[in-house]
């Protein structure tokens, strides 16, 4: 499976899930990655897809797909201050 396609098929099982009550379906631009212990996570900004909620300082970790700084992934806030 191809990048855009894995990204598609996230975007689709987020907005599932979203649509379950699981979250709020958002937007995930990374930032800079950091990795320890052979397990990597990036930090970058959160915004929601309806535009009224954004953080700055947001991490998002176990990636299925490849991400570069300044790619823009889905992801579903579920209530976690930090992490989605």
């Amino acid at each position: 499976m191809d990048r855009r396609t894995r990204k598609w098929f996230v975007l689709t099982l987020l907005g599932m899930l979203a649509l379950l009550a699981a979250g709020v379906l958002a937007t995930f631009t990374a930032q800079e990655e950091h990795c320890r212990r052979g397990s990597c996570s990036w930090h970058g900004a959160f915004a929601s897809a309806d535009g009224r909620e954004t953080r700055d300082d947001t991490i998002m970790r176990d990636f299925s797909f490849s991400v570069v700084r300044g790619d823009r992934v889905p992801a579903i806030d579920v209530g976690d201050a930090t992490e989605v």
